[in-house]
């Protein structure tokens, strides 16, 4: 090999390098966003289960208290309200609400909200680190209902 072919080598490597690390660095770049849009997602879809499984123990407990006391009034539920926690999403009995007594329904029946909206009540924000910025004041909503025995 001669040197001017050696030295045009040389060149051609140099160049392919100068190329790949901004090529690198996009990729990475892309592919941490891709894991942090996953873990928001997952998240999220946690909130959202952690939400419906208190919704739905709260209803379950509130029917089972009707079934020992007709006479139950909304300052009886304090306690199985406070009963009811998820770590991080399910803090305060606040963030429960009895959207629908159905006593005059065939079967009767009790509904049961829960809430949260990240930064009230003690909660972390959503989403939790925001590094994007995108925290608009996000809030989960999830709902059951049970028959009163």
């Amino acid at each position: 090999m001669t040197r001017a072919t050696s030295a045009k080598v040389q060149r051609v490597r140099g160049m392919t390098l100068a190329e790949f690390a901004p090529a690198l660095i996009l990729f990475l770049m892309l592919a941490g966003g891709m894991v942090y849009t996953l873990i928001v997602v997952a998240q999220a879809g946690l909130i959202q289960l952690s939400l419906e499984q208190g919704a739905s123990t709260a209803a379950h407990n509130i029917a089972l208290a009707y079934g020992n006391d007709p006479t139950i009034n909304k300052k009886a539920l304090e306690p199985i309200f406070s009963n009811i926690r998820f770590s991080n999403v399910l803090v305060s009995q606040d963030q429960f609400e009895v959207t629908n007594w159905s006593l005059n329904k065939n079967p009767p029946t009790v509904t049961v909200s829960a809430s949260y909206e990240g930064g009230t009540n003690g909660l972390p924000p959503f989403p939790n680190p925001d590094i994007f910025g995108i925290n608009k004041k996000f809030s989960f909503k999830a709902q059951a209902t049970a028959r009163l025995e």
